[in-house]
C-alpha cells in the first residue's frame, strides 16, 4: 500500500506539471484506478482491524494483551497510511 501511495503521488505530480492542459485520459484513468485500489485496501484493512478487535475481546488475558499490542501497532500504521493518502489527495485537489 505504501508503494501505491508513492505511485499516486508521482502520478499526481506528473499530471499537475505537464506543460499543456490537454486531457490525458490514460493518465487520469491510472490516477483513478490507483486511488480506487488504495481506497479498497484501506477499507479492507480497517474492517480487518475491527474484526481482530472484536475477536480480541473474547480472548484469554495473556493472549488479549498480546493481541491488543499488535492491534494498536497495526491500527497506528494504518492511520499513518490513511493520513498520507488523504494528504496526497488533498494536495492534488488544491
Amino acid at each position: 500500500m505504501i508503494s501505491k501511495v508513492k505511485k499516486l503521488t508521482q502520478l499526481h505530480d506528473k499530471h499537475l506539471t505537464r506543460p499543456d492542459f490537454d486531457e490525458n485520459s490514460s493518465e487520469e484513468k491510472e490516477i483513478e484506478s490507483t486511488t480506487k485500489d488504495i481506497t479498497s485496501m484501506l477499507n479492507t484493512c480497517h474492517m480487518s482491524v475491527q474484526q481482530i478487535s472484536s475477536e480480541t475481546n473474547q480472548s484469554q488475558t495473556n493472549d488479549k494483551r498480546l493481541a491488543n499490542n499488535v492491534l494498536q501497532a497495526t491500527a497506528s500504521a494504518l492511520q499513518d497510511l490513511t493520513v498520507k493518502f488523504r494528504k496526497c489527495q488533498s494536495n492534488y485537489l488544491h
